[in-house]
């Protein structure tokens, strides 16, 4: 005999209509991969012996729960978590004269910090208004962080002055972007790839139909690796019969 002491590899498919899973991925390393089950159920006690004792009991209606937990930081995981979608943007056509600093009542300063509306950026040029306008001087007048669209003032004395608001040339990159809640939460067949390590055997867990929430967490600074935890609805697969081996909700398979 034997204890239960699990690991191994959680994949993730999207669900097909057949009731079969497309593709199915692995999403790296997960902690804990746990499956509720509930039943609702209506009692009657009897109303004869004078001790209303326990009389009847039926079930109304069953279902189960799904809980994920993983590690694993990827633009895949982080569309799953948020029930988003994946985009891979092309690179832009170039952009000038994008003004940075609104107004002239607004003016930027040392120590500021203005947004290019790109990421990736890649040919970029920093101006200012006047009626020839001055070429601001990288690492001089502003640092430029090039990926995430975006300069620091250092300095606007040197080859000033300036006339506000400063405005930008630049040609946006090719960069993956994942969006929050871009899609409707799909049905997903989930599978665990399991070995019990007490004993070395193999569990294999197929959930057939579930519907996963997003995580109710996305923590992005942190002194220690973040968790991403996804629960879930098991729902019946009515493409499987309840007399089936596996039944309707899930199936554990052992050798």
């Amino acid at each position: 005999m034997s204890g239960f002491l699990g690991q191994g590899k959680v994949f993730v498919g999207l669900r097909l209509a057949s009731g079969l899973p497309d593709i199915s991925r692995w999403i790296g390393n997960a902690s804990v991969f746990k499956l509720g089950m509930e039943e609702d159920s209506i009692e009657r006690n009897e109303s004869y012996s004078g001790n209303r004792l326990p009389l009847r009991r039926a079930t109304r209606t069953r279902q189960g729960t799904v809980q994920i937990v993983f590690d694993e930081f990827s633009d895949d995981n982080a569309a799953l978590a948020l029930i988003g979608a994946k985009t891979t943007v092309a690179a832009g056509s170039p952009q000038t004269n994008v003004a940075l600093a609104a107004t002239v009542g607004n003016p930027a300063k040392v120590g500021d910090t203005l947004i290019i509306p790109g990421h990736n950026l890649s040919a970029v040029t920093i101006k200012d208004s006047t009626g020839s306008p001055k070429t601001l001087t990288l690492d001089t007048n502003y640092s430029l962080d090039a990926f995430a669209g975006s300069i620091d003032i250092l300095n606007l004395t040197t080859g000033g002055p300036f006339v506000m608001p400063l405005t930008a040339d630049f040609t946006p990159g090719q960069r993956t972007v994942v969006g929050a809640f871009k899609t409707v939460s799909p049905e997903v067949y989930v599978r665990l790839n399991g070995i019990n390590t007490d004993d070395g055997s193999r569990v294999i867990v197929d959930v057939f139909r579930s519907r996963l929430s997003p995580a109710r967490e996305f923590n992005l600074i942190g002194d220690d690796f973040a968790d991403f935890e996804l629960n879930g609805s098991m729902l019946a697969d009515l493409t499987r019969l309840q007399s089936a081996a596996g039944g309707q909700f899930f199936s554990i398979t052992r050798a």
